[in-house]
């Protein structure tokens, strides 16, 4: 995943997190973006952060949405 982000360099990158368990491997790939040159927005999501709304910042994202909606407003006013 990191190398095809690498490779492409996408303006944005987001990430969904079903389960509380999921966190650990979303911080790793957070950790692996911040040393991308460049390296784009990261975006989470999904139900842990919508039940803990800070977490996002102690995971080292750019920001969080709710919805894709959310997402897509977050990101392009993080571009501008």
């Amino acid at each position: 995943l990191i190398a095809t982000i690498a490779d492409h360099r996408p303006n944005v990158v987001a990430l969904s997190a079903t389960l509380t368990t999921h966190l650990m491997r979303v911080a790793e790939v957070i950790d692996a973006l911040h040393a991308i040159p460049d390296r784009p927005v990261v975006l989470v999501g999904g139900y842990p952060f919508n039940i803990s709304p800070e977490l996002w910042r102690r995971l080292g994202a750019d920001g969080t949405a709710v919805d894709a909606r959310g997402a897509v407003q977050l990101a392009e006013s993080l571009l501008a």
